[in-house]
């Protein structure tokens, strides 16, 4: 992935001395004042990630007054998203969060079997925390080359399309630029140089960064969002728990990060309450997995990349996707350790797999940041 990276400031949740253990999400939410440069900031995936792709063709367009940002992660979805944005501590009222992860979603709906509740839900959080920073949102909703062959919308577009259109946030729809002149017309393999990413030398990248260029200056911060899912979250809270204990803690940094986190082979404990709702995670390519504890001991995690990593990468995992059969409810210490028993059930996703034996020794995988919602839960 490193590959494919471009030179871009490099995030960072290493906390100030004194508060390594701080609660990303009890620091002040925003400054709110008005005052230029203001922000653009990324959250997406490969696209957003890659060299010479959508983002450097927007960061060559951005007029002056703004600066941007790119905390893109490929391979990840909306709840990496809410992980970025909670464990930003400068927002200033008024910066603009481009949304990026609609080619990721449709995958995990399609191959993943991800329920579009789960999807949502994460999807309505995010929007909920624009909101409570007066930030303003930007979705540039992209499709992958099976959607683009399809005449109709599938589930996951038009469930999205009418979801911000229900929030009175605007979209850069990529379906109706592919659809438009010049784009018009022409087969998909002229626009994707995969089912997953454009081509970086059709024009297509610049004709994304152009919209969102055009959109700017029209752009209000989020007050009051109508959209009945995210009005439901205003009396509750959702944050990035990082208040590890154990003697497991590391620091990882490369191109793209910076962190703080917690090795699964010394083992640490979450003494958290609410519903914990997925884990940021440090995969590796000899990741050797976890197992959860809550009372009783949970199936193992895959922890290793998958192959086309060969770095340490930052994943999510969502809970209410795959793991549990309700709502993980934590109601006491929540212990993270290596997987044990051979023959306990395992989870793997599309971006992980299992390590072999002799790898597992020196792995540096590790737990990052727990999304934990609290709160009166709304009504269904």
């Amino acid at each position: 992935i490193s590959e494919l990276v471009p030179p871009i400031p490099r995030f960072s949740s290493r906390q100030p001395a004194g508060s390594r253990s701080a609660r990303l999400a009890d620091q002040p939410p925003v400054i709110n004042v008005f005052d230029p440069p203001r922000s653009v900031v990324l959250l997406g995936g490969s696209n957003t990630l890659m060299t010479g792709g959508w983002s450097a063709r927007l960061a060559e367009r951005l007029p002056a007054g703004w600066r941007l940002e790119n905390r893109g992660i490929g391979g990840t979805s909306s709840l990496m998203g809410i992980y970025r944005l909670l464990s930003k501590p400068d927002w200033q009222a008024g910066d603009v969060v481009v949304w990026e992860y609609a080619i990721n979603e449709y995958p995990l709906m399609v191959e993943s079997e991800t329920p579009l509740s789960v999807l949502f839900d994460h999807i309505a959080w995010l929007v909920r925390l624009c909101e409570e920073r007066r930030l303003c949102l930007l979705p540039v909703v992209m499709e992958t080359e099976d959607q683009a062959r399809m005449t109709d919308l599938d589930p996951y577009a038009a469930r999205l399309r009418k979801f911000f259109a229900d929030c009175g946030v605007p979209i850069v729809d990529c379906r109706v630029l592919r659809t438009s002149p010049p784009f018009a017309g022409q087969p998909t393999g002229a626009i994707y140089s995969d089912f997953l990413h454009y081509r970086l030398d059709a024009g297509f990248t610049e004709a994304i960064a152009q919209a969102v260029v055009d959109r700017l200056d029209g752009l209000k911060p989020l007050t009051q969002v109508p959209q009945r899912e995210v009005a439901q979250r205003r009396a509750r809270r959702l944050q990035a728990f990082t208040d590890f204990q154990g003697e497991g803690a590391a620091h990882f940094e490369n191109s793209i990060i910076a962190i703080d986190y917690h090795r699964f082979s010394r083992g640490c404990t979450a003494n958290v309450r609410g519903q914990i709702k997925g884990a940021i995670i440090l995969a590796t390519p000899d990741g050797a997995g976890f197992r959860l504890i809550h009372g009783s001991a949970g199936p193992r995690f895959a922890t290793q990349c998958a192959y086309w990593s060969r770095s340490p990468i930052l994943l999510q995992l969502s809970f209410d996707a795959h793991f549990f059969p309700a709502r993980f409810i934590a109601t006491r210490p929540v212990r993270f350790q290596r997987p044990g028993n051979p023959d306990a059930p395992r989870i793997c996703l599309p971006q992980l797999q299992w390590a072999p034996d002799e790898a597992r020794a020196g792995a540096i995988d590790g737990l990052v940041a727990l999304i934990v919602e609290s709160g009166p839960l709304a009504e269904d």
